[in-house]
């Protein structure tokens, strides 16, 4: 996340640019996509940004429940009740971490001085609506080796959220979690970073999900 933060904003505020896209590699998070599905998420968020509290009531730093203010922190509307932080399962029930999801700050030139809390980074709207008329096909075997196939035909599947985070997110039952509480499609390492940094210099912005992992950013 940190390096996607500085690399987009380094390339930005170094050129003109006008435009920015991207493609990558990640990972599942919706049971019903596929191995070798091709995703164009209408919007990114970053759910590991999180409130660490000690258990799972909802946090009140500054007297009421849900209340960061005083932090200059926002707690997400996804994880704004009780019960609804990370929870482990467990034979005994379920385990609160106390893990509860936060909006992140935003400044740019149309919200400027008082910014913004998001949760979530819209792709531009024209952009998707180009991708939303582009239907290639898709290749269920490989080119170099046309034996290895995936199991099934790949789709392309446009809009619905996918996820960034600095953990690499190996456990499936908080890909569930995710899933289930904000109906995350896919998780990468980096894209959401990218996003922020296009909205707070308001530059269009959409990033597929595919087989490299690369960001564009174009000068018009």
């Amino acid at each position: 996340m940190i390096d996607g933060l500085l690399k987009s904003g380094k390339l930005i505020w170094v050129k003109a640019i006008s435009f920015c896209w991207g493609h990558s590699i990640s990972a599942g998070v919706n049971p019903d996509y596929k191995v070798g599905d091709v995703l164009i998420p209408s919007r990114w968020a970053q759910p590991l940004e999180v409130y660490w509290s000690a258990n799972r009531d909802v946090p009140a730093p500054c007297g009421t429940p849900g209340d960061l203010s005083c932090l200059g922190l926002k707690l997400s509307q996804f994880t704004n009740q009780p019960n609804s932080d990370y929870q482990i399962p467990t034979p005994n029930g379920a385990v609160g971490t106390g893990l509860f999801m936060r909006d992140t700050f935003v400044r740019n030139n149309s919200n400027f001085p008082e910014g913004e809390f998001k949760f979530d980074y819209k792709a531009d709207p024209e952009m998707l609506a180009v991708a939303k008329t582009i239907a290639p096909p898709l290749d269920r075997c490989g080119p170099k080796l046309p034996s290895l196939c995936v199991a099934v035909q790949p789709q392309i599947r446009r809009g619905g959220r996918g996820i960034s985070g600095p953990a690499f997110l190996a456990n499936p039952d908080y890909r569930r979690y995710v899933f289930k509480t904000i109906r995350a499609l896919s998780v990468d390492m980096e894209t959401t970073a990218f996003a922020h940094v296009a909205y707070a210099n308001e530059i269009p912005f959409i990033k597929r999900e595919l087989m490299r992992k690369e960001i564009y950013c174009v000068s018009l």
